[in-house]
């Protein structure tokens, strides 16, 4: 038989143990909401290449918003994204691959295919640079004199 001691002892590491569970569980779940920065960009470009510039939009940050003229609004930046498939048929993401992450901001390679109205492929690499912010990874407009520094 155990001591009572013994028994109070073993029902608080047990309480707290499952406490410490759920808790663990509920960040996991809270950051399983969260994309990573790879996965904001293949966003990003896969919605280019469905049409859903509003899921496109959503990928760049307030600051890329409020810097780029092009995309102040949904409506100007729908309209800027749809120009591409004047000349083009779509995008093949050949590669991603996230370079550099401090847990605040994160470079992100890719290289993508350019499908022509031929079905001729021009071969595209370039790197994003991506903010954390509260509501996850986004894109930030890293070029030019205007650079989001928000």
């Amino acid at each position: 038989m155990i001591p009572n001691m013994n028994k109070r002892y073993l029902f608080v590491v047990l309480i707290t143990s499952l406490f410490f569970v759920a808790s663990c569980s509920n960040i996991n779940k809270n950051d399983s909401n969260l994309k990573t920065s790879e996965l904001v960009v293949r966003s990003y470009f896969e919605s280019w290449n469905s049409k859903d510039y509003k899921t496109q939009y959503d990928q760049i940050s307030d600051g890329f918003k409020r810097i780029d003229p092009n995309a102040k609004d949904l409506s100007i930046f729908s309209k800027y994204s749809a120009k591409f498939f004047e000349q083009a048929n779509g995008i093949e993401i050949v590669s991603i691959k996230e370079v550099l992450n401090d847990g605040e901001t994160a470079t992100v390679d890719y290289t993508i295919n350019i499908i022509k109205e031929d079905g001729s492929k021009t071969k595209f690499s370039s790197t994003y640079t991506l903010r954390f912010r509260e509501n996850g990874w986004k894109l930030i407009h890293p070029y030019g004199e205007n650079i989001d520094t928000s």
